[in-house]
């Protein structure tokens, strides 16, 4: 058994149905290995609360399935489910590549992986033909996209009030190889910040099958794990579950590792509200979260979540951002004092808490997001952070909490 086949099976069964707690029925449509791919989740009352879509299992955007009597009456005759061996493999023709052209030059982010396009009328063109993926990402700052084809005009909505998450978009061109553009329109929803396009490249089939099993694949984007973190995962016995609430793009492969994402990244296996985990009551034997409780409409209820489903004597340890300025526009909502931190998880039992403080981390950011780089000389603020970074190592301890970037607490369930 895989590493992420075990995973599963763990967060099966802790599973319980959100706000109710009460039990689920999980309807398997196709598995590979000892792990479902494909799946449909039901509360006692036979409604969908939920789906499996290639190994993860999601609780705020799945898929409709038939109702559950169908289900069970296919699952008796033994039509389901399927078991599946091997899968078609894709190749990825990256948003470098030489087929690929841009109208005007694109603009490289963070992310290595994906290219931001900006200016209503820019294009993005290549040639393909049969089944393609194009691989745009959703974000705050995007908007409505074109994307042409033989003839045919389909329009995207490329915003979502988060982060960059995948937003993957399948399109057939036939047996032809076919020209495919897509257009900036330069409109977006009231909300959007912006009109840009995030950009990865597109996938397609190499014609060629390959096994197929649930692996977890090791991942680290955005936020790095921490000392904390893997202290507290070295304390989860051989059988246990650590959630990571909010843990985003990021994977190890471990079995006891739960990564939980509001948002439709590819890598957390579960994709769920903080504020109404699915998960049973005294159900996991650590909780990790970092950067993520300043974007949670109500942190009071996700704090009560996470008291609610560690086991007795378990921990949970929670970084969460203080002096840091806006991010992930749309959805960046309370930023905590070490007193709104502990009012959060009143739930719990508070055995420490620490400070990340740095003077010159929070004026090269920014000057970053107030556009003033650029507009600086870069070598005075480059003083400047210098000058603060020296002010960093003199700040005492016990001061530390009037100007931390980020609140740290170890909290224990009695």
């Amino acid at each position: 058994m895989t590493n992420g086949e075990a995973a599963q099976a763990r967060l099966i069964a802790a599973l319980a149905a959100p706000l109710t707690n009460g039990p689920v029925e999980i309807v398997a449509l196709e598995t590979a290995g000892a792990a479902i791919r494909r799946g449909a989740i039901f509360d006692r009352a036979g409604r969908q609360i939920g789906g499996i879509e290639n190994f993860q299992l999601d609780f705020v955007r799945f898929a409709p399935a038939a109702p559950v009597e169908t289900l069970r009456r296919q699952q008796r005759a033994g039509d389901l489910p399927i078991s599946v061996e091997t899968a078609p493999e894709w190749r990825l023709i990256a948003h470098d590549a030489p087929e690929i052209a841009y109208s005007v030059p694109p603009i490289g982010l963070d992310t290595p992986e994906i290219v931001a396009v900006e200016g209503t009328g820019a294009t993005i063109r290549f040639e393909a033909s049969g089944e393609i993926e194009i691989g745009f990402h959703a974000h705050p700052w995007s908007g409505v996209v074109e994307v042409r084809h033989g003839g045919e005009t389909r329009e995207i909505d490329l915003y979502q009030p988060h982060t960059a998450a995948p937003r993957p978009e399948r399109i057939d061109l036939g047996t032809e190889r076919t020209r495919v553009e897509i257009a900036l329109t330069g409109r977006r929803q009231e909300g959007a910040l912006g009109s840009q396009c995030l950009f990865a490249g597109y996938r397609a089939p190499t014609g060629r099958q390959i096994p197929l099993r649930h692996v977890k694949t090791p991942k680290l984007r955005g936020a790095a794990f921490t000392a904390a973190f893997h202290r507290l995962l070295d304390g989860v016995p051989p059988e246990g579950l650590l959630l990571d609430l909010g843990g985003g793009n990021r994977q190890i492969d471990d079995p006891r590792y739960l990564n939980l994402d509001y948002a439709n990244f590819d890598e957390p296996d579960l994709i769920g509200d903080a504020t109404r985990l699915p998960l049973r009551d005294a159900s996991v034997d650590a909780v990790y979260s970092t950067g993520v409780f300043e974007h949670i409409d109500d942190p009071l209820a996700a704090g009560a979540e996470v008291a609610r489903v560690l086991k007795p004597g378990a921990k949970a340890v929670i970084g969460w951002a203080f002096m840091q300025p806006i991010h992930s526009e749309g959805a960046h909502f309370y930023n905590a004092t070490p007193w709104g931190m502990q009012r959060a998880f009143a739930g719990l039992r508070l055995n420490r808490i620490w400070h990340e403080t740095s003077f010159a981390f929070l004026v090269r950011w920014g000057a970053a997001v107030s556009d003033l780089v650029g507009r600086v000389p870069a070598q005075e603020l480059e003083d400047v952070c210098a000058t603060l970074a020296r002010w960093d190592a003199m700040i005492p301890e016990s001061h530390k909490a009037y100007m931390a970037n980020g609140v740290w607490g170890e909290f224990e369930k009695a």
